[in-house]
Formats: structure tokens, sequence, C-alpha cells
């Protein structure tokens, strides 16, 4: 059966509200919804599909449907008054808002009379209508004179359409909106006479977040498809509180006491300690729900008996509003404490639909799965049994030549030191060092146990942890220590088959630990030994992946100067990851000397290794994972760079010439050469890797570039190998022209950028979150091709714009964004400013990494003061704008060219605010560390920075602005309104002003506190009364600015003496 509800949700915005909305569909399980009076077409509810029909009187309707129920016909009225559509290709679906009012009754008899008969004119076998009709068709739904509908009571005969509100005593009441003079039964749900009997249940539930009852049934459909399944338990961190922890010490101690009934400490751990804590956590979660719905449900049994009694009674709407204030708070903080936000969440924000958004979107359903040309998958159990049948062939062990051509040159030493002791006792601080720098809010594994247990709990698990991961190092592994899941992860810019899925292995945490401690040891002995190629720069020491992108870039531009012509081509490894054989990975290192005790444990470990696939919530059968590098294990990366080293170093022998370029980063391997017959021995020398090591090279998406002096129309092509105008190469776009280069990568990221700030012009954020959103999330997007590629102008003005709008959203007075881009002691926000920070990245990596970069270091080591910029290469903007910055570096800067020393220094080059030159004898320092205090709350600290420099709107300032025709205070009319008038000298403001005063007094009595001493403080008080004294007058000085002519004196007493 399936639940069916219909809710006038009244235009709700609030994020309160929708989270009590959302829970509420979650509590009642509904899978279609009927949602009126819908004021967002972006509302997100999180495991539904929302279509929704709203015009710009946002008055609109919606239908939400489960994820798995597949629709199709949707169609909306023009006044968004009517949505339909159309499910299992047999039932219609239709939800109605009324127009309301009998003002409105031939408006509301034209929608029943003619608009729904027009969407309701395919012949489908079952139908389904709900919504809120605004009207009834019998008397006894409706108190005192009702809006009744003829046209709606010929509708529902004529189509033969049951009232599931109508039971067999044809006197039932079950009104759903009740006010004190008046009481109807408006929000009715009809069926088609085929589903009569197919009702089950229904019921009217009064709701915290509108003033109409939402009405809910239970009716038996054909079957809709299945529904996505719950996945596995995941430990919650808030149940990890000091009291749960403190309990979970004495249990610990009894459970450690059965480590005698075992054979060794990790089985004990995974048979019997790992069971106990998640029975344990599942308890306590428990607990905190059934603490929280008996709270609900008390309040809903007191809102349900008001509105019973609401009815002729209208002192009853003061109670229930008391109630639902509460239910909303209930709600709210129950929210807040279990909503694990994504990384985009700033400190402070506010819980909002933007969060509930992008919870939603970090969850892949796979709803449609194109498996061959003309042939789509559209059921949840056949797109599982694929998948299924896909990653076990992936993973299943295939045949291999054995060849020892591809045994390693480079070897680790036989008296290396790391080498001989990376299997040495593991200690307690390593374990804490791989809990800590492990990354936070990653999804558990298999066992549910997050790394916040970890961390929390350590003091009362680590020595019995110490035992447990030793004994693993000795190879001593249960299975189930190593289970996983594998989770699919929609790839960007790709299509709907299943290699558009990356698939991504959820480890237990404990086995990650272990793995994480190996991978350092590991790095030790490759950092000590040199054993792996220069041209691989990931996960090598001393490498990184902006060595690979500048040298690139470099000898592109050397081979146009030096009039040499070439090809850069990019390979492409079919599922590299995945097809990593075993037997070649070990004896890969094998003959590389590393320590054979330690390949033998890794050996273990991966025969053990099995995994299960979470498709659309549910888990299939365990899947042994024979070959492949597990995605989502730490060491995954530095075992695929030892598997493909035999590669890279036969690249480096083939691409011996002066202009030949091998690169490889991680699985990306990127050649230049010059010579064709080079790039037929590299595809051969590909094809013999993977006979070997099961590599398979993807020649659909291999592809080159010409680069080089090329004529025009001149062309030098290879049979198999694809010839493209353009390339990306580790998120960088390469053509023959590092201009065109330049515009082409700037274009892309600007418009990204735009995209962003317009889907977070949603959330309720100050202006100092707004700050903290772009330096930790926007603008990080663009950094890495800022050390790569120069900014130009026009691109940094654009950035620069689209930053402003976010920051101000349309205020006409800012405060100037260069002010903002300065430091906190300077009287700024510490904006990553991209003019500036992006200079100081381009020109760091330019000078650190100078030996990837021959060319462009042989004119910036020669460049002088001033620079000789006509003697550089004309197809270089990069290097034109490096000599010219670093000819005028002081001597110190250049010896240690961070980019933080340099954006320092760029810093120091702007103007200070307008502000301080205007007050020269106030405390700035004082000033700025006030606003920066942690004692303020983030929306009080950005408006007193907005106060501070004198942004706050007031006629003075309009009327320089040009915005007013005088400066003359609007209320009084006496004299102009400057910033102090506005505040405290207004008749307006006047007693609101003494109220202030009042309330300051019980302070600091022994003095009276001008507009200007509240603003520039410059009087020394103790730091607790000076936070008091700040917040009253920011509040105070909010309160005035967002009033009207008319103030609220009484509110704003209350509101200063909470503060207090």
């Amino acid at each position: 059966s399936y639940r069916i509800a219909t809710i006038n949700i009244n235009n709700i915005t609030n994020q309160t509200k929708i989270s009590a909305l959302y829970n509420f569909i979650k509590q009642q399980d509904a899978d279609i919804i009927f949602l009126q009076e819908v004021e967002n077409d972006k509302l997100n509810l999180p495991g539904y599909n929302v279509v929704s029909n709203i015009d710009v009187a946002r008055r609109g309707t919606a239908i939400a449907l489960k994820h798995h129920i597949q629709f199709s016909n949707v169609e909306r009225s023009l006044n968004s008054r009517l949505i339909a559509l159309r499910v299992n290709e047999s039932i219609t679906l239709v939800n109605v808002y009324a127009h309301s009012g009998s003002q409105n009754r031939t408006q509301r008899e034209e929608l029943f009379n003619f608009t729904l008969s027009h969407y309701l004119r395919h012949n489908t076998q079952h139908i389904i209508l709900g919504g809120d009709f605004n009207s009834v068709i019998r008397p006894c739904d409706a108190t005192g004179d009702s809006n009744f509908s003829l046209a709606l009571k010929n509708f529902v005969q004529h189509l033969k359409l049951h009232d599931v509100g109508v039971g067999p005593n044809d006197g039932n009441r079950q009104f759903t909106y009740i006010t004190h003079n008046s009481a109807s039964r408006i929000d009715r749900i009809y069926v088609s006479s085929g589903l009569r009997n197919n009702l089950r249940s229904m019921d009217t539930h009064v709701c915290s977040f509108t003033n109409h009852k939402a009405v809910t049934v239970r009716l038996t459909l054909p079957n809709l498809g299945r529904e996505p399944g719950r996945g596995y338990w995941s430990l919650r961190p808030c149940v990890l509180s000091p009291e749960n922890i403190e309990e979970l010490q004495l249990k610990w101690d009894y459970w450690t006491r059965q480590r005698r009934q075992y054979n060794s400490w990790i089985d004990w751990w995974v048979d019997f300690a790992k069971p106990k804590l998640k029975t344990f956590f599942r308890w306590k979660t428990n607990q905190m729900f059934s603490e929280h719905n008996r709270k609900y449900q008390n309040l809903y049994a007191q809102l349900r008996e008001a509105y019973d009694q609401y009815y002729g009674n209208a002192a009853m709407l003061v109670t229930i509003n008391k109630i639902k204030g509460k239910m909303l708070k209930l709600q709210r903080e129950f929210s807040m404490l279990f909503f694990r936000v994504n990384e985009t969440c700033v400190s402070g924000e506010k819980l909002s639909t933007f969060q509930m958004a992008e919870r939603g979107r970090k969850k892949t359903t796979i709803d449609r799965l194109e498996i061959a040309e003309h042939r789509v998958l559209d059921r949840s159990e056949e797109i599982e049994n694929f998948v299924f049948d896909y990653f076990k062939t992936l993973y299943s062990e295939q045949e291999q030549e054995v060849n020892d051509v591809w045994s390693c040159d480079r070897t680790v030493p036989f008296n290396s030191e790391a080498n001989l002791n990376c299997m040495n006792e593991i200690t307690t601080e390593e374990i804490y060092t791989a809990i800590k720098t492990s990354a936070s809010r990653k999804a558990a594994g298999p066992d549910g146990i997050t790394k916040e247990f970890y961390l929390k709990c350590f003091d009362v698990i680590h020595g019995h942890l110490n035992l447990i991961l030793n004994e693993a190092l000795q190879g001593n592994i249960p299975d189930k220590f190593l289970d996983g899941v594998i989770i699919l992860i929609k790839k960007k810019n790709s299509g709907n088959t299943v290699k558009s899925f990356r698939p991504i292995s959820l480890l237990n945490f404990d086995s990650k630990v272990l793995s994480r401690i190996l991978k350092s040891r590991l790095e030790l002995i490759l950092k000590e030994s040199e054993v792996l190629s220069p041209s691989q720069k990931c996960s090598n020491s001393g490498k990184n992946i902006y060595q690979a992108t500048l040298a690139i870039k470099d000898r592109i531009v050397k081979m146009r100067e030096s009039k040499t012509k070439g090809k850069l081509i990019s390979f492409d490894l079919d599922h590299a990851f995945d097809r990593v054989d075993h037997r070649f990975l070990f004896r890969t290192m094998l003959s590389m000397g590393i320590n054979p005790t330690l390949i033998d444990l890794f050996s273990a470990v991966y025969a053990r290794a099995k995994s299960k696939l979470l498709i659309n919530g549910h888990l299939s059968p365990e899947i042994q994972i024979k070959r492949s590098v597990r995605q989502g294990d730490p060491l995954s990366m530095l075992l695929f760079v030892l598997y493909l080293q035999p590669l890279v170093h036969r690249l480096d022998q083939i691409c011996d010439g002066q202009d030949d370029l091998v690169v490889v980063y991680a699985d990306d391997v990127s050649v230049i050469t010059t010579c064709l017959n080079k790039i037929e021995r590299i595809k051969h020398l590909f094809e013999s890797f993977g006979r070997c090591s099961g590599a398979v090279l993807n020649l659909n998406k291999t592809d080159s570039i010409n680069i080089g002096f090329l004529r025009a129309g001149e062309s030098r092509s290879v049979s198999w190998l694809q010839t493209s105008e353009k390339i990306t190469i580790l998120g960088i776009t390469f053509c023959n022209s590092v201009r065109l280069m330049q515009k082409l990568n700037w274009d892309s990221l600007t418009a990204k950028c735009g995209q962003l700030l317009w889907l977070h012009k949603m959330r309720d954020l100050t202006l100092q979150q707004k700050v903290v959103l772009l330096n930790t999330f926007i603008t990080a997007k663009i950094w890495y091709v800022s050390s790569v590629l120069a900014m130009n102008k026009l691109h940094a003005a654009k950035l620069t714009s689209i930053m402003g709008s976010f920051l101000w959203n349309g205020m006409a007075l800012r405060v100037p964004i260069t002010q903002l881009a300065l430091p906190y002691e300077k009287g700024g926000l510490n904006l990553q400013l991209p003019s500036i920070k992006s200079k100081a990245l381009l020109i760091s990596r330019h000078l650190k990494e100078a030996t990837s970069i021959p060319f462009y270091t042989s004119f910036i080591s020669n460049t002088q003061n001033p620079p000789n910029l006509s003697s550089l290469p004309a197809n270089s903007p990069c290097l034109k704008q490096v000599c010219q910055e670093v000819s005028y570096l002081p001597d110190l800067i250049k010896d240690n060219p961070t980019s933080d020393v340099l954006h320092k220094h760029f810093l120091s080059l702007l103007e200070p605010p307008k502000v301080v030159g205007k007050y020269l004898n106030c405390d700035w320092m004082a000033v700025w560390r006030n606003i920066k205090s942690r004692y303020l709350s983030s929306s009080e600290r950005s408006f007193y920075f907005i106060l501070v420099n004198e942004k706050i709107s007031h006629g003075e300032l309009l009327f320089r602005m040009q915005r007013v025709d005088s400066a003359i205070c609007a209320f009084c009319n006496s004299c102009n309104e400057s910033l102090v008038h506005k505040i405290a000298i207004c008749p307006r403001v006047a007693p609101s002003w003494r109220i202030l005063q009042r309330e300051l007094v019980t302070i600091y009595p022994s003095k009276t506190f001008s507009v200007e001493d509240l603003i520039r403080p410059s009087m020394k008080i103790n730091r607790n009364d000076k936070i008091k004294i700040l917040k009253l007058f920011i509040n105070y000085v909010i309160c005035i600015n967002e009033s009207n002519n008319h103030i609220d004196t009484a509110a704003l007493q209350s509101l200063l003496s909470n503060i207090l």
C-alpha cells in the first residue's frame, strides 16, 4: 500500500517550518504528497522529486513523489492553481489549489468546470485528485455559510470519484481548516471508483507549520517501483556526549574482561566489541529519538485539543500559536542536533533549504541506466543486478603474462633504515596521528563507526586499540576487519552508463588507521631511497601537480620559440585503479627491494578483501576483490604509483629527446614528443604493459593536440590517435597558444564562479560568513589555475564584480572591496581578492618550481629592475607578468617566495580604510580587535564593521552619493541627518536612546557615553564590560536602523534587558 497526503503549507519559507514539514512527511512515510500554497519552486525534500507549478504570485502547487516512483506527462495550468502528472502510465495525479472566498466564486467554478476537465482529458485507469478546494459539496462539511460548489459536485459525480474522507457514517465531520467562527473540510482527496475498495485508512493531522490540517490516506495501488533501501547503520556524532562516554568507560572495562573467550584481541574486537558498541550507541540514539517523540507527541496532543476548542472560542488562538512555537523550537533544536552539515556550511549559519538540497545532491540514486545502444534499464532490481554483475566481473582475477622486463631498475638500498624498520611495533603516537590527520565528516564503513568515535573515545580505547592494530600488523586479520561497501559517485559531465560512476570504497575506520600508518612508513622508504621516477609527480617526495602542468606549459612555449613541431598526448587508462593486478603489483614492489614482510602483509590484506555494492540504498551480495586498489583506502594512491612505476620508467627511456617530456600524475599520463615513431612505440608499450599488469589503454578517450611552430593548415596525424584543438590535462585546458589557453581557462572559471555564487545567494549569511564562504569554497576553485596561468585584468574585474554583488546583494552602501581584502588588524575582513591572491600564487609557483620550467626560468632569473619586457616571447603573458612583478620584489621576498609572504607584500601596497584618515586620534587597533571579537555573534560583528565604516544609511551620506535631493532629516525636518543624529538626537529615537543610556549605566555608572564613544571606544574598560556595552549598542542600532517611523520602545527595552 502507498501513503498519500495533501497539505496546504501556507507559503512557508522559514527553514524551521520546512524542516517540520519534512519531518512530518517522514513520520507519515508518505509516498506521494500534494502541496498547496507553495512559495518556492526550489523546495527541496530529500528523498523526493518535487514537481512544482509556481507563477509570479508565488502561491503555487506541487506534487512530491519518492525517488523510485517514475512519472511522466507533467502538465501545469497557467495560473499555477493546478498541476497534473501520470505514474505507472495508469494513474493520473491531480493537485488543485482553488480560489478562496466568495468574491472569487466565479473563478473557482470555472476552474472546476473547464480547467480541471482539460487536465483530465486523457483516459487512465485510475484518478487521484487532491488539494485545497476552498469549497465543499456537502452541507455537513462546513459550519455557517459555506462556499458550496455546484461545479465541483457535478464534476465528482460525472467522473464517479469517491471522497476518502466520507466513511460509512455520512455525518463524519473531520474539519481541516478551523477558525474561531467557522470550520470546514476544504482539504480533501478523491479517488476513482476502481480505487474505492483499495482504501485502507484515512486521517487528519494538526501541524505546527501551517494553519490547515494535513489529510493522509493509505491506498493499495499497482506496483510503482522498488523503494530505495536505507543503507546501513552509522554512528551519529551527537551521541558522543561526555555522559555517554563516561558510561561507555564502565561498559568497556567489563567488555575487555571477555577477551579470554577469544583467540586474540583483534578477534575480540571484530566479533564482540564492535557489535557491543553498535548496540550501545543505537540504544543511546533511540533514547534521544524517544525523548524527542515523547515531547513532540505531548505538544501534538495539546495542539489537537486546542484546535477542537478553537471553533467558537477566539481566545484559543493565542494558545494554538504558543504550542506551535514550542513544537517548532523543539523541531529546530532536534534538527540541528542530528543534521550533518556539508563542507560549505559556515560556522554560525542557520539551517537552510540550501543545506538540505546539498545533502540531497550528495546521494547517488540510479533510476535510469543505459546498457547498450537503444537499451535502457529503469527498474531498480534490473539496475542493481546489472551493476553487481559488471563490478563482479571487473574485480575478478584475470590471467596475465609474467615478464621480467617490467622489473624496476631503481631499488631500495639493502641497508635502508626505513625499510628495515617498517614492520616495527605500532606506537600509540602513530595511532593518534593517523586518527587526527584523517578527514572529518566522512561516511562510515560497514561497521558504522566513524572517526569522531575514535577521537573522542581515544582515552578509553587507545591501549586495546594498540594491541589490536599490532596483531593486524603481524598478519592476523579477520575478514570482517577488511570489509568494505562500494558506493557509486557520478562523474562530472559524464553519460548515464555504468562507466559514468566512480566506485568509492567505504572502509572500516580501524582498517584505515592501519593503512594510514603503513602509508606513512612506505612514504618514508620511498623518500629515503628515491625509487620513483622524477616524471611521476604524485605521491613522490618533492613533486607536485604544479610541476606537471607548469612543465607542459613551459615546453609548449619553448617549442613555439625554437620553431619545433610536436604532439602533446594525454593517455587514458580505462578503470585505472580497478584493473590493478595484485600479483604484478607485489612483484614490482619486490623488485624494488621493499621489505618482503611488508609486501606479505599487503598480499594478505588484499587476499581477504571483500566488498558489497550499495545501490539505491540496497546492499548487494559480497564481491571478492581479486584485483584493484580500493579507492577510499589511504594506501591506494601510493600502491598505484608503485604499480605504474615500470611503465613510467620505460616511457622515460623512449622519450629521451631534447624536447620530449613525460609527465605522470597518478593515472594521468601525458607525453610530449617530436617524433611520430615514438608515439607508435608508446602505444605498443602500453599494450605490453597491459598484458602483464591488467591495465587497458582507452583509445576512445586518449587525445592529443599539435604543438610548436605549425603553419596554417599543417597537420601531424597518427591513424589511431584523435587530434583536437584543445585538451584538458589535470584540470587545465591546454592548446598551442598560451594566450588562448589563458582565455579558455579563465572564461570557464569565471562562469563557474558566477553560477556557484548565484546558487549560494539564497543562503541567509552575514557579511563575515559570506567572506568565509568566498575564501574557503568559492575562490578556492580558482587558486589552482592561478598558480599555472596568469589572470588578466578583464577576468579579475569580472570576478571582483561577481564577488561584490554576492557580498552586498544589491545594497547601495558598500565598504570598498579592497578594504575587505586587508587583514583584520588593518581594518579588513581577510577577503582573498582574486587580483591580488592569484598574482601571489603565480609568482610563487614560477619561482619555487624553477627546475621544472627551464625555459621560463632562463628569463625570470635574468630579470632586472626595470624589466625589459620587449625581450620576452610574444605569446607568454604569464612570463611577462612574473618578470614584471619579480623585478620590483625585495631580495628578502625573492629568497623566500611563498605565496603567503607575497600576498602580504601586495596587501601592504593597498590604501588604508578611508575612515582611518578621518579619525586620526582613534585607537584603530582596539576597534579592529572589537570587530574580530569571538564574544560577538557573526551578525553583530558584520553590522559593527559596517557601522564603524559609516556605511549605515543616513541623509548626509545619501546626499553625498546623490541618492537624495537633501540631507535634511525626513522625520524632524530641523537639521541634516548625520549618523549621530539618526542614532541619538532625532526626536524619533530620543526615547530609545535614553533607554540605552539607562542600560549602559548599570554596566559603567561613572560615564555617560556618546555615540562616538560607542562606535570607536577609546576608554579603558575590562573586557567583559566592553563586550556587554558593544552588544547593547550594536543591537540598539540594528533595531533603530530596521524600524520605520515608529520604534517599539517596550520591545527595545526587552531586547536590551535580555542581552544583559
